[in-house]
């Protein structure tokens, strides 16, 4: 559970929207149809706000620690992105202002649990989970996650890739 003071606000998220991601119209796109205004979001945000360490590694290691929300907040509204947990708290904090039903997972990337990601619940049918991520390795759009051991290979420009379950 996220603290209280952890959230946007709708008119924030929809200023963040249509100024920062430059998307038109979201409250309309938001209406027609959920799922297709979730992989536009997605691919703006993959494509405006970066992936990046270099605020990290620019910090003395003495003073490097989690980002507070106010952090996260201020480095994605001016488009200077991060690492993995500030994308993913903001966008998980972003879909919940437009009233997706989300929820964090844990991923492995090189390192099991390293990783924090987005699932939106009941997005295609009642029970559908979807992935949103929006990090170093990203996906360009909302993965369906009904598949029952491996999705369908993905393609996005330079990347190839599919999920598997395990467990």
């Amino acid at each position: 559970q996220l603290q209280p003071s952890m959230q946007l606000d709708k008119t924030e998220a929809l200023k963040f929207i249509t100024d920062v991601l430059g998307v038109s119209s979201p409250l309309r796109k938001l209406e027609q149809n959920r799922l297709l205004f979730l992989n536009e979001l997605v691919k703006a945000f993959n494509d405006r706000i970066p992936f990046q360490n270099v605020t990290l590694l620019s910090q003395p290691p003495s003073d490097r620690h989690v980002p507070t929300w106010e952090e996260i907040k201020t480095a994605v509204m001016e488009s200077r992105g991060g690492l993995c947990y500030t994308l993913g708290v903001f966008i998980n904090i972003l879909l919940e202002a437009l009233n997706y039903d989300t929820y964090f997972a844990a991923g492995t990337i090189f390192y099991p649990n390293n990783h924090i990601m987005t699932i939106v619940k009941d997005l295609s049918f009642a029970g559908s989970k979807h992935l949103v991520d929006v990090n170093g390795y990203p996906s360009f759009e909302a993965i369906p996650l009904d598949f029952e051991h491996e999705s369908p290979i993905y393609y996005h420009a330079f990347l190839e890739y599919k999920f598997i379950k395990e467990g």
